[in-house]
């Protein structure tokens, strides 16, 4: 085998799986920009792109964890919303370079999650 860790890719395509870092993902947002992270969080989520276009000019958040540990653009990639992940990259194109708290790339989601859609 190439050296995968295979327990590394199970935890990440579990449902269940997020990247905290920190508890703060326990409480109520302290702030508007916390508030917005929540509810782009809740969009990606649930696949609602016009909800996700509302908060693409805001580079803040794109470029910044959401209160799940991941990125807004990793985590659409993981969900498989490849409407949303083109939504991201329109508006904020250099996010392909972005690492996560793992050092993983949007790429590097695309490939664990064998999200061939995105990878094309």
């Amino acid at each position: 085998m190439l050296g995968i860790n295979t327990k590394l890719i199970e935890t990440y395509l579990s449902p269940d799986f997020n990247s905290c870092t920190s508890p703060s993902f326990l409480r109520s947002p302290a702030n508007q920009h916390e508030a917005n992270a929540l509810q782009l969080q809740t969009a990606i989520y649930s696949g609602l792109t016009a909800k996700v276009d509302s908060f693409v000019n805001d580079s803040n958040l794109l470029t910044q964890c959401l209160p799940n540990g991941e990125l807004p653009l990793n985590y659409a990639i993981r969900l498989g919303h490849s409407e949303i992940v083109e939504k991201i990259l329109l508006k904020h194109p250099t996010a392909l370079s972005d690492v996560d708290s793992h050092n993983l790339t949007p790429i590097d989601h695309a490939f664990i999650s064998n999200n061939q859609r995105i990878i094309n």
